[in-house]
């Protein structure tokens, strides 16, 4: 251990860059004297905390940023937050996904797709096809008819989200019948009515996410031909399924969430995933949510 005096500290500090993020630990166990330091010595950065207590500086030029709001933190002019499972926030980056070969299933369901990826040599012959039910084709049944490579086996095991995040690389894929800007999935209900279950969503978007370089996608069109309306809004009125998946989906792009923070999320969801007729629409409601600065 080197120990430094506060002035060498600063002087160290001052080296520092355009807006250095600088973490520290949170709680009751920031070191404060440094964080003085920090301030005196660099005229604007980023300063992340988990749970960050009263004494932040609060001036021009510094943005706290947290994936824990603490008593310190909430009022912030300058808040940051970026939304996260707490046991990930090691993890919280976002890697660009890659072609893959030998793909892998385990999943609580699956029809004739994964029937075509075997047919055409993309699936891994060493590994079996984990799932708990099949739903598909005539062609696809006498397929799985004593076939060894698909293991069927009790929901309560293939959608165990512990089991689910040892495989690695999993993607989970689930889909919705709406997001919002916060990135909320609404996959049950319509008009505050029971449309589905939610199923295994939650349980593979949890276990994906703890997977090592595992991550969870929701999928859908950005609008409803049957109803004629967008199935991104501003903010959901039905029961949230799930939130904090890695990206949202549609044919208008991908919308990348984890690891922004939640005002990078609603750009995200608004530019590259909602339908252009109702961008304006959903960059007025991001105002109002206080959603409408993205960058600093």
């Amino acid at each position: 251990m080197k120990t430094v005096t506060t002035a060498q500290l600063r002087s160290r500090l001052s080296m520092l860059q355009g807006r250095p993020r600088v973490v520290v630990s949170g709680n009751l166990a920031t070191p404060w004297k440094a964080v003085e330091a920090l301030d005196h010595a660099v005229p604007t950065y980023i300063l992340n905390i988990l749970n960050g207590a009263e004494g932040i500086p609060t001036r021009e030029g510094v943005i706290a940023e947290t994936c824990f709001v603490g008593a310190g933190q909430r009022h912030h002019p300058a808040l940051s937050y970026v939304p996260c499972r707490l046991s990930m926030v090691p993890d919280a980056t976002l890697a660009a996904l890659r072609d893959r070969k030998d793909l892998r299933v385990w999943t609580e369901m699956f029809s004739d797709g994964v029937l075509d990826l075997e047919e055409r040599g993309a699936m891994d012959h060493t590994t079996p096809i984990i799932t708990s039910f099949v739903a598909g084709s005539q062609r696809l049944y006498d397929w799985l008819d004593g076939n060894r490579r698909v293991l069927m086996q009790r929901t309560e095991r293939t959608n165990d989200p512990a089991l689910i995040a040892r495989q690695r690389g999993m993607v989970s894929i689930n889909t919705a019948l709406q997001v919002d800007l916060f990135g909320q999935a609404n996959a049950s209900r319509i008009n505050g009515r029971i449309h589905s279950g939610f199923g295994g969503q939650t349980d593979f978007i949890v276990g994906a996410m703890h997977s090592p370089g595992g991550h969870s996608f929701i999928a859908l069109r950005s609008w409803h031909p049957k109803a004629d309306v967008s199935t991104v809004v501003p903010r959901l009125a039905d029961t949230t399924t799930s939130f904090q998946q890695s990206a949202i989906v549609t044919e208008q792009g991908i919308a990348f969430l984890l690891g922004n923070d939640e005002k990078q999320q609603a750009t995200e969801i608004i530019e590259k995933a909602a339908h252009p007729d109702v961008r304006d629409e959903l960059r007025s409601a991001a105002a109002e949510f206080g959603l409408d600065n993205p960058t600093y």
